[in-house]
């Protein structure tokens, strides 16, 4: 039903992960669609933003999804996720086709420091970028340097979210030096 509806430009699937004392079988089974229950909806060729947060992918998921199918797409929030480094590397290679994107939401996806390399290759010659959302990931200083480099030609970025991705002072210093050149 949806896949033929080619006025569909928003599409919101996001899963609210609800009171404290949910359990974690519980939150699976209000929209664990997954890559197959995503695969048709990511597809879509009429959509510009997509909120597919806390859907399940992981990173096998996520490689399943390929790229989207439409490129007008300029929001993509992939959030709490559970991506990990195979999800980012699969995320970079999805979005390359999407060079419209103003808004990337990768927060909370266990993304690990070693994912550095593939989140600057998503980031690359983003000029329209308006909103990066990395927060709550294990970035660390390995994984914001390889950030601040693209952060550099981000000159329309006006927001960027990076809570809790233990930076220290290598980090923060690497990030700082991208950042000057934003703006």
């Amino acid at each position: 039903a949806l896949e033929s509806m080619a006025s569909l430009t928003r599409l919101d699937l996001r899963v609210w992960r609800g009171p404290e004392g949910m359990s974690k079988e519980a939150y699976k089974a209000r929209n664990a669609l997954g890559a197959k229950g995503t695969k048709s909806l990511w597809r879509l060729a009429s959509l510009t933003s997509i909120d597919i947060s806390g859907v399940m992918l992981c990173g096998a998921g996520m490689e399943r999804l390929g790229a989207p199918g439409s490129e007008r797409l300029t929001r993509v929030d992939l959030s709490m996720n559970s991506l990990g480094m195979e999800g980012a590397a699969a995320a970079e290679r999805a979005l390359r086709g999407c060079r419209g994107l103003t808004a990337i939401d990768l927060s909370s996806n266990h993304l690990p420091s070693s994912s550095g390399g593939a989140l600057s290759a998503m980031l690359a010659d983003r000029q329209s970028l308006q909103d990066l959302r990395l927060g709550n990931n294990d970035l660390k200083a390995e994984g914001a340097v390889a950030v601040a480099g693209a952060l550099e030609q981000m000159e329309r970025l006006t927001q960027l979210d990076l809570r809790n991705i233990f930076l220290k002072a290598e980090g923060a210093a690497a990030l700082a030096g991208g950042l000057r050149r934003v703006g």
